[in-house]
C-alpha cells in the first residue's frame, strides 16, 4: 500500500481545524503521514493539532509569514510519500476519499486526480456541488479552471509550487501535471470546501496579488503548451479577456480611489481592456461581423 503524504497547510485556522482533522484521521485509507505546516499563526492551531498528531506526522511553524507558494513548497519537500495530497484547515474530507483516488490512479497509472466538491459557506450550509464534466480537458482548464485543492492528489515528482506566487501556485503546479502527466478525473463529491469571506484566500493581502500572477502564470503555461503544439492559441486569448474584466470590475466597482491622480495611474490598462472584451466576444461568436474583428486578435 502506498504511503500518501497529506499536506495541511494552516494560517490562524482554528476556527474549522477540528472538523478539517476528523475528516483526514478518519480515512478508510489508512497508510499516510500527516504534515502540519503552520505558517506563522498566532491562534490555537498548534495546540489543536497536537492533540490529533500521532509520532510518524510532522509539525512545522514558520518563523515568518510565508507566500503560500512558498509555505506549500516547503511543506511538499518535508513529504515523504509516493503520492501527496492536500487539505486546508476550512476544508473537509468524505471518509473514503483517499481510498478511491489511490486505487483510481494506481489502476489507470495517472500522476495526479481530481473530484468534483460541495461548496458550503462557513456555517456549513451547502451552496451548491462544483459540475465538472467527466471529458474535461486542458483547453476547458485554460479558460475555466475547476480545481478544488481539497480533491487533489498527485504523485511526487520532481515539480513543486512556484515560491514566489500568493494567490494561484496550486493553478500552475496543477496544470504542469495536466500538460505533462495523464490525469484522473472522478465525478464524485469527495470533499466540501469551504467558502466564507474570512478565508485566508478571500483576504485582501491575497487578492491584492490576484491579477498579476493570472497573467503570469497564464504566460508560463502558455509557453510549454506552444513548445509541444498542445492547444490553439485562441483559448488563452480568452482566459486573458476574461483576466482583463475581472479587473476592470474590481478597479471601477470595487477600488475606492481617494485621489484622480490614483484613478488615472490604474486606467492605463483601458485600452487593452477593451481590446480583450472584443476578442472575448469574437471567439464566443457574440459579434456578427467576425471578418472584420479578426484583425483585433492579431493585436494580441
Amino acid at each position: 500500500m502506498s504511503l500518501v503524504s497529506i499536506i495541511i497547510n494552516c494560517h490562524n485556522g482554528a476556527r474549522f481545524l477540528e472538523d478539517c482533522l476528523n475528516s483526514v484521521y478518519n480515512q478508510t485509507y489508512q497508510n499516510y503521514e500527516v504534515i502540519f505546516y503552520n505558517n506563522c499563526s498566532n491562534d490555537e492551531s498548534e495546540k489543536i493539532f497536537n492533540r490529533y498528531k500521532r509520532e510518524k506526522d510532522i509539525y512545522f511553524i514558520s518563523k515568518k509569514f510565508l507566500s503560500l507558494g512558498e509555505a506549500r513548497f516547503n511543506a511538499v519537500n518535508l513529504a515523504n510519500g509516493d503520492y501527496i495530497s492536500f487539505i486546508d484547515v476550512d476544508d473537509i474530507w468524505l471518509k473514503d476519499k483517499l481510498e478511491r483516488q489511490i486505487s483510481k490512479m494506481e489502476s489507470e497509472k495517472s500522476f495526479l486526480s481530481f473530484s468534483n466538491v460541495l461548496l458550503k459557506n462557513e456555517n456549513s450550509k451547502t451552496l451548491k456541488s462544483s459540475k465538472i464534466k467527466s471529458n474535461i480537458n486542458v483547453s476547458d482548464l485554460i479558460t475555466n479552471y475547476q480545481i478544488y485543492m481539497p480533491t487533489v492528489v498527485i504523485k511526487k515528482t520532481n515539480f513543486n509550487f512556484e515560491k514566489k506566487l500568493h494567490y494561484c501556485p496550486d493553478f500552475l503546479l496543477f496544470m504542469k501535471y495536466i500538460i505533462n502527466f495523464k490525469f484522473t478525473f472522478l465525478e464524485n463529491n469527495l470533499a466540501i470546501y469551504r467558502y466564507h469571506p474570512n478565508s485566508f484566500s478571500n483576504s485582501k493581502y491575497i487578492k491584492s496579488k490576484q491579477y498579476y500572477e493570472e497573467i503570469y502564470t497564464l504566460g508560463v503555461i502558455r509557453r510549454i503548451c506552444k513548445k509541444i503544439n498542445l492547444i490553439d492559441i485562441k483559448f488563452f486569448k480568452i482566459r486573458m479577456s476574461q483576466i482583463m474584466i475581472n479587473r476592470a470590475a474590481y478597479y471601477f466597482y470595487t477600488k475606492k480611489f481617494k485621489t484622480r491622480k490614483i484613478l488615472k495611474k490604474k486606467l492605463f490598462l483601458f485600452p487593452n481592456m477593451i481590446k480583450f472584451i472584443l476578442i472575448y466576444l469574437l471567439l464566443h461568436n457574440y459579434i456578427p461581423l467576425i471578418r472584420k474583428l479578426k484583425k483585433i486578435t492579431l493585436l494580441f
